[in-house]
């Protein structure tokens, strides 16, 4: 009953029984997202609305929050910088006409969007970090799926940070790779029952050759999985279509250049009275775009670097830092794409891996406390095959 009343605050509460604060960055109004994975961001369920959106105003952001919308518009469209609308602001409730509520299973969610911000958070480290130092390195093994053991470091030593590298991606035929990983993780499936379906084309199974993955037994035709795993970024996984299943390991698009640096500090994340705290630093620079960039050849920009993250000094946060290591070497961190904040294309972006970035929260749900974060970061990095 609540839910257009434009100064209806958030029902949740934070770990001080406080009220989660209302920020409104794009001007004062309901938000709809035409897009589903804008909308999750925020809950589990999708409402569906009829919206008269009336006389419309667009803006693009620069950094800076724009004014309330004027007497003069009905409506505000957030627009991408290749002039998708992603979110749009409706001023008044009787524009709004509920229409159903859609409910996901658990599998069905993804986090590959990440929740506007006015502007990136800045970190300002006051010590040099030393690349090339190797005392205390997590070194790749090129060509393998498993990460050495984190040395973790008691000192206090502020200059005594380990440092990460992705895993160079080996120059392989894209072919061959593909028809080896449906040769790994398939079998032959035989159907008879001609109801039967591929869910990647729609067409009768029993229509051509099938296949059924290894883990989870849901079936394709084969030519439509070598598709699929043609065009996807890495071919030496398959993501199920039907139950996101990872079969393989999954690797990313995130630049190559970029470094991951952590260690511990004696202070504490606010929740986490009884241990200190990690702290973890990530390095981009500009580049040029390879094959698996939306603009292969073309250059991306490494904006709001380096960039900082904090977890608790705690048996889950190790673990959490164990997964995060794992996830920057297969490149799965960053993404290089469009920034819905800045506004601008060929960015290097978060990618759907939410880190705390602050370590007070101040209502923007970047910082501490926040006593469900390192099992929701867990869940987000399982939906990448990082576990």
């Amino acid at each position: 009953t609540t839910n257009f009343i434009v100064d209806a605050l958030p029902q949740q509460q934070n770990t001080h029984n406080e009220q989660r604060k209302k920020t409104m960055m794009f001007g004062r109004g309901v938000y709809f997202s035409e897009l589903p994975a804008i909308s999750l961001m925020y809950g589990n369920g999708l409402l569906l609305c009829k919206v008269m959106p009336g006389k419309c105003e667009t803006f693009k952001p620069q950094g800076v929050p724009p004014p309330d919308i004027s007497e003069e518009y009905d409506s505000r469209e957030v627009k991408a910088n290749d002039s998708q609308g992603v979110i749009h602001i409706v001023k008044r409730p009787a524009q709004i006409l509920p229409y159903c509520v859609i409910q996901l299973k658990k599998q069905s969610l993804t986090s590959q969007y990440i929740k506007p911000t006015q502007c990136a958070q800045p970190f300002n480290p006051t010590h040099c970090v030393n690349p090339s130092s190797t005392a205390n390195c997590v070194h790749s093994s090129k060509g393998t799926g498993t990460i050495p053991s984190i040395q973790q470091n008691k000192s206090s030593n502020k200059d005594d940070w380990s440092v990460v590298q992705a895993i160079q991606d080996k120059c392989y035929d894209k072919r061959a790779t593909t028809e080896k990983t449906i040769q790994n993780f398939t079998t032959h499936a035989t159907t008879t029952d001609n109801n039967q379906t591929c869910t990647i084309c729609h067409d009768p199974l029993s229509s051509a050759g099938a296949v059924s993955l290894s883990s989870c037994g849901h079936k394709f035709h084969s030519s439509c999985i070598h598709a699929v795993i043609s065009h996807q970024t890495g071919q030496q996984h398959i993501q199920c279509p039907n139950c996101q299943t990872i079969h393989g390991i999954k690797t990313g698009n995130q630049p190559t250049e970029g470094k991951m640096y952590f260690r511990k500090h004696t202070g504490q994340v606010p929740g986490y009275p009884d241990c200190g705290m990690i702290v973890i630093k990530y390095t981009m620079e500009d580049g040029v775009q390879e094959d698996g960039h939306p603009n292969p050849g073309k250059p991306f920009h490494a904006k709001g670097f380096p960039r900082t993250a904090f977890l608790p000094d705690n048996q889950k946060g190790n673990h959490v830092l164990q997964l995060l290591v794992k996830a920057f070497r297969r490149r799965l961190v960053f993404t290089v794409g469009s920034s819905l904040s800045r506004g601008e294309d060929d960015c290097v972006t978060w990618n759907g891996i939410h880190h705390k970035t602050q370590i007070q929260d101040n209502g923007n749900g970047h910082g501490f406390p926040d006593m469900g974060y390192l099992d929701r970061v867990q869940g987000e990095l399982k939906q990448k095959g990082v576990e």
